[in-house]
């Protein structure tokens, strides 16, 4: 708790100083149901590093950890995402690791300003570690050089699924970002993305949110 208390208070001087620095939190306490730190420090995060995060990186339990709701489903994801984004912010989430339409898909869910997009792609078996890491770190890099936030979801979640077939084909444990270097620059996966928006309060339905796919003009 104290070490999170610590980078809020640094991350408080220096955008007072420069308020374009951006803060980009990726929220790294457990997964798979489980945290992988204490509970205090995980509400420690929470309180006081998501107050002032302009970009939010959790994968699914993260999500339901930060928000508080569950994130089993991507209707579930949808509503959690929306109440850590805020209202009249431009606080952008993007949840990995989130089920998708298709058969043994598997996809990345941004969020921000009340609108969605969902970017899936085929599910690796055997995945190897890091790719939480990986997402954070390559969506921030296209953001800073200023692709649209829909492109900087799509290529982020091209690279990730070509850099973790390659890694997981060979049979690594880890990813091996230098050989795959070329996944990262020019990936060529296929991705498959839609546009989502939420209900009016009217369209809800005994309290569950339901997803609609935004119709293209």
């Amino acid at each position: 708790p104290a070490q999170a208390r610590a980078v809020a208070g640094f991350i408080a001087k220096i955008t007072a100083r420069n308020p374009q620095i951006i803060h980009a939190f990726d929220p790294v306490m457990g997964d798979n149901g489980q945290l992988y730190v204490a509970e205090e420090t995980a509400l420690a995060m929470r309180d006081h590093l998501l107050p002032t995060a302009r970009i939010v990186t959790p994968n699914r339990f993260e999500l339901s950890q930060l928000s508080g709701m569950a994130a089993e489903t991507l209707d579930e994801a949808m509503k959690a995402a929306s109440l850590i984004a805020g209202t009249g912010t431009n606080r952008i989430i993007v949840a990995t690791s989130m089920p998708g339409f298709m058969k043994d898909g598997i996809g990345n869910l941004l969020w921000t300003g009340g609108e969605g997009r969902f970017a899936e792609t085929r599910e690796v078996a055997n995945p190897p570690k890091g790719p939480g890491d990986v997402m954070s770190a390559l969506f921030l890099s296209h953001f800073l050089q200023g692709a649209s936030l829909a492109k900087a979801l799509d290529t982020t979640t091209a690279s990730l699924v070509e850099i973790i077939d390659r890694a997981a084909r060979r049979g690594a444990d880890e990813l091996m970002l230098e050989t795959d270097a070329r996944s990262i620059i020019s990936p060529m996966a296929r991705v498959t993305s839609r546009e989502l928006v939420t209900p009016s309060p009217a369209t809800r339905e005994g309290g569950r949110l339901r997803v609609q796919v935004k119709p293209k003009n």
